[in-house]
C-alpha cells in the first residue's frame, strides 16, 4: 500500500498579517482511518555570529480540519483559512539574520501505537503590498546603425507575483535580443550602507517590424 500523497495548493506568497487562504489535497490509494488532520505553523527567527547560529523556534497549532473519520480512496480537497501568528517576520536569509516559516500537516492515526503521517511545506512570507502603487510607464531608447530601439515597461513598481510587461519599437525590420536584469538595493550591513544585488538575467528575442510596437 502506498503512502498518502499530500499537496498544498496556494497562491504565493503569503502576506504578513493577512489571513492565509490555501487548500490541502490528499490522494489515497486505499481507505485511511484518521483521528484528525492538524495544521501547525513553525516560525524560526535566528542570527549567525562568528560561525555560531542562535535561533528561536515558535510552533503553534492553527486548527484541526476534521475529526475522526475514514477517508475513502481518491483525492480529497480541504479549503483552509487562518490568520498567521502575530508578529511573524517576512522570511529571509540576509546575513547575519534569517527567518523561516513552515506549515506542517499531520494526519493523526487513531491507533496510538502507529506512527502519524506528517508533511512539511515551506512558506514564503512577504510584506503586504501598499494600498496604492504608482503605475507610470517608463521608456528608454538607444540609436545604433541608423536604427532606433525604444524599450518600454508598463511599471517600475511591482508586487511579488505580478508579471512584468512592456513593449519594443524599432525604426527598421530586424530581430532584437535583449535581457531584463533585476537590480535590488538593500539598506543594511555592518556599516548601514546600500548594497546592490543583481538578479538572474531574463533574455528575450523578438522580431520587430519597422515602426510597430511588439509586446513582451
Amino acid at each position: 500500500m502506498g503512502d498518502p500523497r499530500i499537496e498544498l495548493v496556494r497562491t504565493l506568497p503569503v502576506w504578513r498579517d493577512v489571513p492565509i487562504e490555501l487548500a490541502l489535497e490528499i490522494t489515497l490509494d486505499h481507505p485511511l482511518d484518521i483521528a484528525t488532520i492538524e495544521l501547525h505553523i513553525e516560525v524560526v527567527d535566528g542570527w549567525r555570529v562568528f560561525g555560531t547560529s542562535h535561533h528561536v523556534v515558535r510552533t503553534s497549532l492553527e486548527r484541526e480540519l476534521v475529526g475522526r473519520a475514514t477517508l475513502p480512496a481518491g483525492t480529497h480537497r480541504f479549503p483552509i483559512r487562518f490568520s498567521p501568528p502575530a508578529a511573524m517576520a517576512p522570511t529571509h536569509d540576509e546575513s547575519p539574520a534569517y527567518s523561516t516559516a513552515t506549515l506542517r500537516v499531520v494526519l493523526k492515526n487513531p491507533r496510538f501505537w502507529r506512527v502519524d503521517i506528517s508533511r512539511k511545506f515551506p512558506l514564503a512570507v512577504r510584506e503586504p503590498p501598499p494600498a496604492h502603487l504608482a503605475r507610470e510607464i517608463v521608456k528608454r531608447s538607444v540609436s545604433k546603425d541608423n536604427a532606433t530601439l525604444e524599450l518600454a515597461l508598463a511599471a517600475t513598481e511591482l508586487v511579488i507575483g505580478e508579471e512584468l510587461v512592456g513593449w519594443c519599437t524599432l525604426t527598421d525590420d530586424r530581430d532584437v535580443t535583449f535581457a531584463l536584469v533585476p537590480r535590488f538595493e538593500l539598506f543594511g550591513g555592518p556599516r548601514r550602507e546600500i548594497e546592490i544585488h543583481r538578479g538572474t538575467p531574463h533574455p528575450s528575442r523578438l522580431s520587430v517590424p519597422a515602426g510597430r510596437r511588439v509586446p513582451f
